[in-house]
């Protein structure tokens, strides 16, 4: 019962990231995101951090959920450098975690995201030029990180 709750809480927490507005196309009007990492040259992705910053430059308010997107290993979407997504083993959330927010038209949220210990396919000693950007359909920049 506990896994469904938070299987749920994760797709919900995903799914909401723009519900309050919404484009033709599914991504949330107005709603963008920043990402920079702490480090563009690592040894290993394991436990990399980075400042993501979710802006709404619509027209009108975006209901976010502020923890589930600053925990969510997803949130941060992770690609080798064969350019195959990598996904990341997720971390539980509760209920009590799925407090929302609203983000005003020019309103800003900042937050840290750290990635997975664990990703699969595993990509344990495989150095080259990753990288990463937010998840999901709100657009970002591109962030290029050197596994040496």
């Amino acid at each position: 019962m506990k896994t469904h709750t938070q299987i749920g809480l994760a797709l919900i927490a995903i799914l909401s990231l723009g519900v309050a507005t919404a484009s033709a196309d599914g991504t949330p009007s107005g709603l963008s995101a920043h990402i920079s990492a702490a480090t563009n040259r690592v040894s290993t992705l394991r436990g990399l951090e980075f400042t993501v910053v979710l802006t709404n430059s619509g027209l009108t308010n975006v209901t976010i959920y502020p923890f589930a997107i600053a925990h969510l290993e997803q949130t941060i979407a992770v690609f080798s450098p064969s350019g195959s997504f990598l996904v990341q083993k997720p971390k539980p959330i509760s209920a009590e975690d799925a407090i929302q927010r609203v983000l005003k038209p020019g309103e800003c949220f900042t937050f840290t995201n750290k990635l997975s210990d664990g990703f699969i396919p595993a990509i344990d000693g495989i150095h080259g030029k990753y990288h990463a950007r937010c998840g999901g359909a709100i657009p970002s920049n591109d962030v290029e990180i050197t596994v040496e």
